[in-house]
């Protein structure tokens, strides 16, 4: 599994969509060997997306409150360590409270 997982980390923090496609192989097989790093991979590929798609304002804090869950109900330290700098970066009432320049949604 060792052999497997070397080159782990850059395979894992470079978009999916410039990824070679030796370099997918070798993801899709890292992604195989260890479930749980699948599940953390597919946490961040999730929240990169949440950036990367046109959505409505009420919609992105739907999608962003669903993935705090899911990061929640985790195992993940690194990850919840980061839920909760975004909840220091928010209002007391709402997580999704980030000015909308910074999540690049459209005002309504």
């Amino acid at each position: 599994m060792k052999a497997v997982l070397k080159g782990c980390r850059r395979l894992m923090v470079k978009n999916r969509e410039n990824l070679t496609t030796d370099e997918q192989v070798k993801l899709t097989a890292m992604l195989a060997a260890s479930p749980e790093l699948h599940v953390c991979y597919t946490l961040e590929e999730d929240f990169r997306a949440l950036f990367n798609r046109p959505l409505k304002r009420e919609e992105a804090e739907k999608q962003l409150e669903e993935w705090v869950s899911r990061v929640e109900a985790s195992s993940f330290k690194a990850l919840k360590k980061y839920v909760g700098t975004l909840r220091n970066w928010c209002s007391k009432s709402s997580i999704t409270s980030l000015d909308a320049s910074i999540m690049a949604l459209p005002k309504e």
